[in-house]
């Protein structure tokens, strides 16, 4: 291509830039033309009145009810008669019957284990021999002191002839020429009986000592004596009680140790629950209250197995970590029930009488609060203070709810309380309540016109 044909195309690409940029700016400010139109025409839109963008939500109104005077609680089942069967003595196990196993049902006084009784039979037998032998000094000793006292009345009764021969020896010197030998004979005769007199006072009054060291000697024999037997009767190890045995740990050939533990017994007639209910329950459960147990499977929470027992005593101490008392209920099922020691079972104590209560849904209350709706339709947050939950059903107030709490201050009759959307709910939010009792019969009608 020569130069007058490159000029010539140079220039027609230059007017096609040109009107391409002429076509842009017309376009870009038409655009901008058309926006400031729509801006200055356009209408505002109109808010919606708040009744319509209002929360639909299901609430309950409160009522004042009749509550049964029922506290729920827990606790761990123990039998009230149990017993770690132990050797009284040291011997060697040389019998056990062959129904003594785990699991098998004794007689009070039945034989667990019979321990090698030769060494105790031996013992008592010189134990018996020591008792004889003071019983026999004892006699001898009560024998020495009747002819020691027949002695020294015998004594005493020649001393007196003898002081009464000197005498009258003295008194017929003088008058009749009596020997000074034969007076001095009679006076040594004298001498000797009194000397015997004496000797027999001293074997007397000794008498009584010897006699009580071999009568403590006898009573420490006859102590050990008891003991012998006692330790002979202990070589058969018996059950103290009626019972199912829940273990024996001994075998035929071991040796025992006074305090060792062979066996272990346990009666199943009667056993005891310690229920931990709220402390609120303080003041109204009596003594003699029925109580009903619960085993709870592990599928699906089912109720397995049910018992009935009454309460026992209560404890006078309240735990104030978790807020409750203990009270100890009593289930009598003879000795083949099926409430076990170590069982784990929810308790129902329900005490005489009913009380006039406000109740609300057990999920509408959250940290002690409640929701309510106020006249105008908006949300209110409102404490609460809980007495006690309990499973009920009250149909007026909702014929489907089942747990309820039972309040003892913050609501009165008539409240409008939410049970559904509590967590999400803000106090202050705008709600439609539609009451859930009402809403069943098909006759659900706005906050505000729902009475109790």
């Amino acid at each position: 291509m020569d130069g007058a044909g490159q000029d010539k195309h140079r220039g027609s690409r230059a007017i096609r830039l040109i009107v391409r940029g002429a076509v842009g700016v017309v376009v870009l400010v038409v655009a901008m033309g058309v926006l400031d139109f729509m801006k200055r025409t356009r209408q505002a839109p109109q808010r919606a009145p708040a009744e319509a963008v209002a929360i639909l939500t299901p609430v309950i109104t409160t009522r004042v009810v009749d509550v049964p005077r029922v506290w729920e609680g827990y606790g761990t089942a123990r039998a009230l008669k149990v017993s770690n069967i132990a050797a009284e003595v040291a011997a060697q196990v040389v019998g056990r019957p062959e129904r003594i196993e785990a699991g098998a049902e004794v007689a009070d006084g039945e034989l667990i284990v019979e321990l090698d009784p030769v060494g105790f039979v031996d013992q008592l037998e010189a134990v018996r021999g020591r008792v004889s032998g003071l019983e026999a000094q004892l006699s001898g000793l009560d024998a020495e002191r009747e002819s020691a006292e027949a002695k020294l009345a015998l004594a005493e009764e020649r001393t007196a002839l003898m002081e009464s021969e000197v005498r009258r020896l003295e008194e017929a010197m003088s008058s009749a020429g009596v020997s000074a030998v034969e007076l001095e004979r009679q006076r040594r005769e004298l001498a000797r009986v009194r000397t015997e007199e004496q000797a027999l006072r001293e074997v007397l009054s000794v008498w009584p000592s010897r006699r009580a060291n071999v009568a403590a000697q006898l009573t420490s024999e006859r102590a050990a004596l008891r003991l012998a037997e006692r330790d002979l009767e202990h070589a058969r190890v018996v059950a103290p009680f009626a019972g199912t045995l829940q273990e024996v740990r001994v075998q035929v050939g071991e040796r025992v140790s006074p305090g060792e533990v062979v066996a272990r017994l346990v009666d199943l007639s009667r056993i005891e629950v310690p229920v931990k209910v709220a402390a609120s329950a303080s003041g109204q459960i009596a003594a003699g209250d029925r109580a009903e147990l619960q085993r709870v499977s592990g599928r699906g929470g089912a109720v397995a197995e049910i018992w009935t027992g009454r309460v026992a005593r209560i404890a006078p101490e309240a735990d104030e970590a978790t807020r409750t008392i203990t009270v100890f209920v009593e289930v009598e099922q003879g000795r083949a029930g099926t409430l076990l020691p170590g069982q784990f079972v929810m308790a129902s104590v329900r005490a005489a009488g009913r009380d006039a209560r406000v109740v609300v849904p057990r999920r509408a209350v959250e940290r002690d609060r409640v929701l309510v709706v106020s006249a105008d339709g908006k949300v209110e947050a409102r404490p609460v203070q809980v007495e006690r939950y309990i499973e009920a059903q009250f149909a007026p107030i909702d014929p489907m709810e089942h747990q309820w709490a039972v309040l003892g201050d913050g609501l009165e009759a008539g409240v409008q309380v939410l049970v559904t959307n509590v967590h999400m709910l803000p106090p202050g939010a705008s709600v439609r309540a539609v009451d859930r009792a009402l809403a069943r019969d098909g006759k659900a009608t706005p906050a505000g016109s729902v009475t109790p």
